[in-house]
């Protein structure tokens, strides 16, 4: 399975990057790790960003047509082998499940995780660039005191 997502102009690939870390991206970053993680290698997810992946909008001719026509505010655009899941709006973490089942693959994507932190988008021997876990959920995931 291939996820696609074709995202607007950030300063960094994943978007979690900067000053001002918008939590939203943070918790799309962890969920991502999460699908690729728990799909065994079975799903393989490619971020493409508009700053930086100028070939990859350019190679793919449907986003080429909606840019026309409604410019880079059409983004972020993700597909599931070829087909649009969501555009204009990240799916949440319930729509990505239910996308994944309607295409048979079933991942609990509420569990925890393997890295020790669920709010660090990627694992790092850094810790102190996390926000330190708590019981209850927030914007950042579950687990996450952000």
């Amino acid at each position: 399975m291939k996820i696609e997502l074709f995202e607007p102009a950030m300063c960094c690939s994943s978007g979690v990057c900067g000053p001002s870390v918008d939590p939203k991206l943070v918790k799309l970053q962890e969920t991502l790790r999460l699908i690729e993680e728990k799909g065994a290698g079975a799903i393989k997810v490619n971020r493409y960003n508009l700053s930086n992946d100028l070939d990859a909008f350019a190679k793919n001719a449907a986003i080429g047509e909606v840019l026309k026509e409604q410019g880079p505010h059409a983004l972020p655009m993700i597909y599931i082998d070829g087909e649009v899941i969501a555009e204009h709006e990240y799916p949440t973490t319930d729509e990505w499940q239910a996308a994944l089942k309607a295409r048979g693959v079933e991942i609990d994507l509420n569990s925890p995780s393997k890295t020790d932190n669920p709010c660090c988008p990627l694992p790092s021997s850094n810790d102190e660039s996390c926000c330190p876990p708590s019981s209850e959920s927030s914007d950042c995931g579950p687990g996450c005191n952000c």
